[in-house]
């Protein structure tokens, strides 16, 4: 009986960690994106808004590996 309830536990934890690396990709595909349009001239930022911008979704990036990271480490 605890074999099976640990595989489920096992299989939600990595359920819940390939769903947030799949969103951390797609966080990633959006600056570069983001990073591309402004290099090629397509938005109206000075430097500093873009370098905010970048910096801002960068750190969004590393708290969702952050988050990952936790939830695995704590797992039980």
């Amino acid at each position: 009986m605890a074999k099976v309830e640990l595989n489920k536990t096992v299989k939600n934890y990595k359920k819940e960690s390939e769903q947030a690396l799949k969103d951390i990709a797609n966080q990633k595909a959006d600056l570069i994106k983001f990073i591309k349009n402004h290099t090629a001239g397509k938005d109206k930022l000075t430097e500093s808004q873009f370098s905010k911008q970048v910096n801002g979704d960068i750190m969004s990036i590393d708290g969702s590996f952050t988050g990952i990271l936790k939830m695995l480490t704590e797992a039980e």
